[in-house]
């Protein structure tokens, strides 16, 4: 009498595997994506937020340089004023899987120290380099606010824009 499996229950098995090893990739890499847009997201909160206080405590204008290029990853941000041209950096570089997109005239946030005001415009952070689906920053000049939201409905734990 013959043990072991058969080529046919081996194959069987080997499709199996392979069916749910490709569910588990993707799933691992969506949810990868996901994590990096979030700590991208409460990273940059905290940067424009930590900049915007640094230049209250300084009582002297001072901007965020966004240096951004259509590649995936391929940003960052430096706090800069007349005296130090980079006091504060958030590399992109950190974040391989999101985008930065940019609505700040010359690619620039303006922080006035005195008053706590900040340029109007945002931010948006995307995997793949889809809009439809990120964080935003928003900041506001009449109010100094700067908020974080999602940009589809309620998504990585943050409102709808």
């Amino acid at each position: 009498m013959c043990r072991g499996f058969s080529l046919l229950e081996l194959l069987t098995s080997l499709v199996i595997v392979g069916v749910l090893l490709s569910i588990g990739l993707s799933y691992s890499l969506v949810t990868q994506r996901t994590q990096q847009i979030k700590s991208a997201g409460e990273e940059l909160l905290s940067f424009v937020e930590t900049a915007k206080s640094i230049a209250q405590s300084r009582k002297t204008p001072m901007w965020i340089d966004v240096r951004s290029s259509t590649q995936v990853g391929d940003w960052s941000l430096h706090l800069a004023d007349e005296l130090d041209p980079e006091s504060l950096i958030l590399d992109g570089q950190r974040f391989p899987l999101v985008a930065l997109h940019i609505t700040y005239l010359d690619d620039r946030i303006v922080l006035l120290g005195e008053r706590g005001k900040i340029s109007n415009g945002s931010l948006t952070l995307m995997t793949d380099n889809d809009a439809a689906e990120g964080l935003k920053l928003i900041t506001s000049y009449g109010a100094g606010r700067v908020r974080l939201c999602s940009v589809s409905g309620a998504a990585y734990g943050y409102p709808a824009c």
